[in-house]
């Protein structure tokens, strides 16, 4: 845990350390190695910033198969926009669905979302978009009480 509290800073240039992206980036990468899921997050996003996307994408992945619901979400989000990775609709429903599985709250409001961007009655239209105001709430909530919680974590 220290390496990846210490890498973070070094990242960021916080906690009286100057920024050091190269010592940064080697004890997040020592702390991800020791199994750190949160050192891993951290590592994908640094190397998404430095256009390592390749690199960034196969960390993700690899979070994904622990069910880290944050990188799932990051991954779903992406290949929404297709951003860092191809666009592609079907792995970024598959990615969402996971991350949602995992109580992800804004996994959940982007399916939601495309339910109503989508072609369908206007049931399920409106049974979307109260479930989007639901959780805009349980979000609005979680942020004031536990805002560093996995399950609003944007990046």
């Amino acid at each position: 845990m220290a390496n990846m509290i210490l890498g973070d800073a070094y990242l960021m240039g916080r906690d009286g350390l100057e920024k050091d992206e190269k010592s940064g980036e080697r004890l997040l990468k020592k702390a991800s190695k020791l199994g750190s899921v949160e050192a891993s997050f951290r590592l994908a996003r640094h190397l998404e910033t430095q256009k390592a996307n390749k690199q960034a994408k196969s960390i993700y992945v690899a979070l994904c198969e622990v069910k880290y619901a944050p990188a799932a979400f990051v991954l779903g989000v992406s290949y929404m926009r297709g951003t860092f990775t191809e666009k592609d609709l079907n792995l970024a429903t598959s990615y969402l669905e996971l991350a949602a599985d995992a109580g992800h709250l804004y996994a959940k409001d982007w399916l939601a979302q495309s339910v109503i961007d989508s072609d369908v009655s206007y049931y399920q239209a409106l049974k979307a978009l109260l479930t989007r105001f639901v959780l805009k709430k349980r979000i609005e909530k979680l942020s004031r009480y536990d805002p560093n919680s996995d399950l609003i974590r944007l990046g």
